[in-house]
């Protein structure tokens, strides 16, 4: 009989390759949007516009994610359990109200 002696995820995934320094990238705004079995997150970088303080700000598209929906609620469930430790160190984190910055969009695809 074959071993089933597997490494484990965690085991998988400290072995996970990193990408180069320069591609750690810095978002603060994001638009989700859930199909009828994924989600997809898009990552936006805002900043004041760097010619002129009066023009539009910058934007830059960062990255889209497309996750199925099942590790979408896992993945929900890290990011909450995570804020509920920060906050239980350092104070409760005020949340953001600008309907701008993040946006969540349902379609029926």
């Amino acid at each position: 009989m074959p071993s089933l002696d597997r490494p484990s995820i965690d085991d998988l995934l400290a072995n996970a390759t990193d990408l180069p320094a320069e591609r750690t990238d810095y978002v603060n705004s994001l638009r989700v949007s859930t199909a009828l079995n994924e989600m997809t997150i898009d990552f936006y970088r805002i900043l004041p516009s760097t010619k002129r303080p009066e023009n539009p700000p910058d934007i830059t598209h960062v990255q889209r994610i497309l996750i199925p929906l099942g590790v979408a609620k896992n993945f929900a469930e890290i990011l909450s359990a995570s804020v509920e430790g920060w906050e239980a160190k350092f104070g409760v984190m005020e949340p953001i109200d600008d309907e701008d910055d993040i946006e969540e969009i349902d379609s029926e695809e």
